[in-house]
């Protein structure tokens, strides 16, 4: 299947920072809340995108943006980092960091004051 050998390329290619684990930060409930609202807001206009099938993983970039990288998840084992159908909240330092991948890793950009997905895409092909 093309989506399994994506995600065993952009295994591959995933950029240890490191450590073994990300290390997630506690998630506030407005963190929890705001994830919530961005997830919504990927399945609405991204349908394809099984979120139980990703580990997401969110920072804030900064206090008007917050920025998401989701890892898939093939039906043989979890994402190398994560779990799938789980949200985290990490240090932008502790995202992981994946080149090329298809659609095995989703990114997205939520603009915080107009509550607004901004870019919703797949990382590129190599």
């Amino acid at each position: 299947m093309v989506i399994e050998y994506r995600f065993i390329f952009a295994s591959l290619l995933l950029l240890n920072s490191g450590c073994d684990k990300v290390e997630a930060e506690p998630p506030s409930s407005t963190d929890n809340v705001l994830s919530t609202a961005i997830e919504a807001q990927v399945i609405a206009t991204h349908p394809e995108v099984e979120l139980d099938r990703y580990a997401r993983f969110y920072f804030h970039e900064n206090e008007d943006y917050v920025i998401g990288t989701y890892l898939f998840a093939n039906e043989a084992s979890e994402p190398l980092e994560g779990r799938a159908g789980e949200t985290y909240w990490v240090a932008p330092s502790d995202v992981p960091m994946v080149m090329d991948g298809g659609c095995s890793v989703f990114n997205v950009r939520y603009h915080l004051l107009t509550e607004t997905l901004v870019s919703a895409f797949c990382n590129g092909d190599a």
